[in-house]
């Protein structure tokens, strides 16, 4: 009757320990992160009773947490990877609305400012049409300033979203430093009766902490577990956690991006490439594509400040005054004014990305008078001219020049034939000579232009253009010379000259920097087995005039196909010479400057004689073309990652739900158990009240 009182006793103990269980599973059914809970109960060491081995009840041995460590592990990198596609569609959503604006944005304006520099062509000396072109700069560096200010406001939010991140961070990190240390103390080595809800509460803490950075969790033997984020930086290690903290960079030429440090110890910047995942891994990346379209833009507009500052500074305006400068580029401001300790100790690329970064902040419309519009000539044919003192225009015939025009020269000064200058017809050809009839020195020729009647360029002795073209009309006698002088200070006499302004309006068409590749590799082609070259474009002080003048040149000169005699390369342009260094060479210009330098294999030699190797171009071949290229590229990414976004979310769904079947709180099943249980505790009593009835029955009979 023992036995049966005892067996009765342990059934009744282990129903009310499921219904424990069961409740706790039913309590924490909507507990983020909670696994079910289950009785892990075997019969008792059984004892021969003479007849056999009826049993002795029932004992607990754990209460086990139902857990599928890969599923948990999906889990959490699924919430990481929706974090950080979600993070990133939420700004790259708002770049592409301000930058893809078809109505307002710089787009439209850029077409605006060059129709109304066209329209002006038509008429360069209605005041009107000066005034819509002064007011098509202005809303244009307008749109410009706008358009940096929302991306300066897409920073601040991603800096905030930075700073929110390493909070965050931290305190989860502290957490499960607490949680380990917690763990540790009621640990048991057997693996058995842990203290499940701590870990459980462990686990979610680091599905939370996926929220904001890409994180891994290594269990140890004492119950502790090592937190890994990104790309295996260390976050907590056993009870200890190590906190984060975000700063402004220390490294070169990114003082003013806010990266994540270690709190402790000597101050060492986490890469923010190691910083993958979440929330905050979204927002560094997309500081990546933010900064690339701010530089752009920024290069851009000092592109279109150069160039159109130059060719105005080219001609006269409507008093017959030389061309002054458009736009400009006031870097005043901290961190960017060169006075400032670092900027100087930059190198040119650094310095270049500053100002590319923070050209829109520093833009502005210098000229708001429309008469200054340089849209004249600088240099005119006159019939009066002498040469050098003596020969006065010779002209037998009815030939006349006319649309002279100079380019904004990307050579350096010293190769512009100084004015004035004389041509002469034999009664075949064009030539440039001096006042006796001889050739030019240095050796100038005119090369006519294709598609234009009449046209000409003046050219040195390699073909490459000096910057000076223009017209000839009518028919020239034998040894007729013409004079190309300075035009005569004073009042513009001819309104409608335009020559100039078509020069800048031709602006429009030219290829970039801003599209000019940093690096790539070029296939050479001819005889034999010709090798791959890879070139590296070098980039030129953005602080010195010439050399911002030599990377244009060089940019305008491009694509660039230069043959190999066996010895030396062969038509290189005008100026540029190729610098040997064994297996390496430099493209050099003039002054010496490195624009370019390029690898092969191995040194080349007689074996590669008559091979090619052409290098391209930039990608965009206008302003508008690099910016539409720009815009196309912020589109795709963000439907991209919007794409991608939405597989993420689906996945997370799908890896969640997954978890659940295992581990999830079902009601139904749970209620079930709840009858199930209270029917075995009942019986377990029922058991207890027989052994009771039992006992009794002895007792009465012995009385």
């Amino acid at each position: 009757m023992a036995g049966i009182l005892n067996i009765g006793v342990s059934g009744l103990n282990a129903a009310r320990a499921a219904l424990n269980v069961t409740s706790q599973n039913i309590s924490n059914v909507n507990t983020a992160g909670y696994h079910r809970k289950a009785l892990v109960q075997s019969a008792m060491y059984p004892q021969n009773l003479g007849y056999g081995f009826p049993g002795q009840g029932v004992e607990l041995n754990d209460v086990q947490r139902i857990y599928d460590r890969f599923l948990d592990k999906q889990v959490q990198t699924a919430t990481a990877s929706n974090s950080y596609y979600e993070t990133q569609f939420s700004y790259m959503k708002q770049l592409d609305d301000v930058i893809a604006n078809s109505t307002n944005g710089i787009s439209p304006r850029l077409q605006q400012f060059f129709s109304s520099v066209q329209t002006l062509t038509s008429d360069p000396s209605s005041i009107p049409s000066r005034q819509a072109m002064i007011d098509q700069m202005s809303s244009l560096v307008n749109t410009m300033k706008s358009a940096d200010d929302r991306m300066e406001e897409l920073r601040l939010g991603i800096n905030t979203e930075i700073k929110s991140s390493v909070t965050a961070i931290n305190g989860i990190a502290q957490q499960i430093a607490d949680l380990n240390k917690q763990i540790t103390m009621l640990w048991r080595n057997d693996g058995v009766q842990l203290p499940n809800d701590l870990i459980d509460q462990r686990d979610q803490a680091v599905t939370e902490l996926n929220k904001y950075i890409n994180a891994t969790m290594v269990p140890l033997g004492d119950g502790t577990v090592n937190v890994y984020i990104g790309k295996g930086q260390s976050l907590v290690l056993g009870n200890d956690p190590a906190l984060l903290r975000s700063d402004y960079s220390n490294q070169p030429g990114m003082e003013q991006e806010l990266v994540v440090y270690y709190q402790s110890g000597a101050p060492f910047e986490i890469p923010s490439d190691l910083l993958s995942g979440g929330s905050m891994g979204g927002a560094l990346e997309m500081r990546k594509t933010l900064d690339d379209t701010q530089k752009r833009i920024g290069q851009m507009a000092m592109e279109i400040v150069d160039r159109f500052n130059r060719q105005n500074a080219q001609g006269v305006d409507l008093n017959g005054d030389a061309g002054t400068d458009l736009f400009e580029l006031r870097f005043n401001f901290p961190p960017v004014n060169p006075p400032t300790p670092d900027y100087s100790a930059k190198t040119d690329a650094e310095k270049l990305e500053i100002q590319q970064r923070y050209a829109v902040r520093a833009l502005s419309l210098l000229q708001t008078d429309p008469n200054k519009i340089a849209a004249a000539s600088a240099i005119v044919f006159d019939r009066n001219a002498s040469f050098n003192g003596a020969l006065p225009t010779q002209l037998a015939g009815t030939a006349a020049i006319s649309q002279i025009s100079t380019t904004a020269p990307f050579t350096p000064a010293a190769a512009v034939p100084a004015m004035p200058i004389q041509i002469r017809f034999d009664g075949t050809n064009y030539s440039i000579t001096d006042n006796t009839g001889a050739a030019h020195t240095p050796p100038l020729s005119l090369n006519r232009i294709p598609g234009v009647s009449g046209g000409f360029k003046v050219v040195d002795q390699s073909g490459a253009p000096m910057g000076i073209q223009f017209t000839v009309s009518g028919t020239p006698a034998a040894n007729d010379t013409f004079v190309i002088a300075n035009r005569t200070p004073g009042a513009l006499l001819e309104k409608g000259e335009n020559t100039n302004l078509l020069e800048m309006a031709k602006l429009q068409s030219l290829a970039t920097v801003a599209d000019l590749p940093a690096s790539g590799k070029v296939n050479g082609i001819g005889p034999g087995t010709p090798p791959v070259l890879n070139f590296t474009i070098n980039v030129q002080d953005p602080d010195v005039a010439a050399d911002k003048k030599a990377q244009l040149d060089f940019v305008s000169k491009l694509p660039i196909t230069m043959g190999f005699d066996g010895t030396n390369f062969t038509n290189l342009p005008n100026g540029y010479t190729i610098v040997p260094a064994g297996s390496t060479y430099s493209l050099q210009d003039a002054s010496s400057r490195t624009l370019m330098t390029f690898t092969a294999p191995a040194a080349l030699g007689a074996a590669n004689a008559g091979q090619t190797f052409t290098f391209p171009a930039p990608a965009a071949s206008n302003f508008q073309a690099t910016f539409g290229q720009m815009v196309t590229v912020v589109g795709s990414k963000t439907n991209e990652v919007k794409a991608i976004g939405a597989a993420q979310k689906v996945t997370l769904e799908q890896v969640t739900m997954a978890r659940e079947r295992v581990s999830g709180v079902n009601l139904d099943e749970e209620a079930a158990n709840l009858i199930k249980f209270q029917q075995a505790y009942q019986a377990s009593s029922k058991v207890i009240q027989i052994g009771q009835g039992l006992f009794d029955s002895v007792l009465q009979a012995l009385r």
